[in-house]
């Protein structure tokens, strides 16, 4: 049995620069179980899913020439920005006319988040990944990926006001969704 070289992410980034298919193959077996999990954060179908992580892949091959080198964890940074854009991209082409609309007046949610620890997070990943695609979007590009409001504007081509009342709502549905678990498995 031959033994397989661990590369560091540095000479994982060059190979890949250089057209090294070990490289290609190295890095898709080292990140595509992350990056799918991004993909299924975005897009709730498993299929799409993994034809967005498919294109992703495609897009890190094709542009690896473009990165720079800055420090450990800035290649899997670059990687997942590319995987992430993928995704919105995605999203953008099958957008219907409601799936991002602006809202006024968002009704206050009760800050009861003690419940959410209460759900095994695999339940809680379910129930993310059931909201409807703009509030998904945006509940995890602002709750997960730390996105501003301004910046999720930015990206999916919204109001910032559309991205807050967006993300309320999405966090309205999953605390129904979270007090009705807790209520069942009292």
């Amino acid at each position: 049995m031959q033994k397989m070289k661990i590369f560091s992410e540095k000479d994982l980034s060059e190979r890949l620069k250089e057209g090294d298919r070990t490289a290609w193959k190295t890095v898709y077996e080292r990140y595509s179980g992350q990056f799918f999990a991004v993909c299924l954060r975005y897009v709730a179908d498993s299929e799409a899913a993994q034809d967005v992580l498919h294109d992703a892949f495609l897009k890190i091959f094709n542009s690896a020439r473009k990165f720079t080198w800055n420090g450990n964890g800035s290649f899997k940074a670059w990687m997942t920005k590319i995987v992430l854009n993928s995704a919105l991209e995605f999203l953008r082409k099958r957008k219907n006319a409601d799936t991002f609309t602006d809202l006024e007046n968002v009704e206050q949610i009760a800050e009861d988040e003690g419940k959410a620890e209460m759900i095994p997070a695999e339940t809680l990943y379910e129930y993310i990944r059931q909201l409807p695609d703009g509030y998904r979007t945006i509940f995890n590009l602002f709750a997960i990926e730390g996105k501003s409001h301004k910046e999720i504007a930015a990206l999916l081509g919204i109001s910032e006001q559309t991205s807050a009342s967006q993300y309320h709502r999405a966090r309205m549905k999953l605390m129904a969704k979270i007090n009705s678990y807790v209520k069942d498995n009292e």
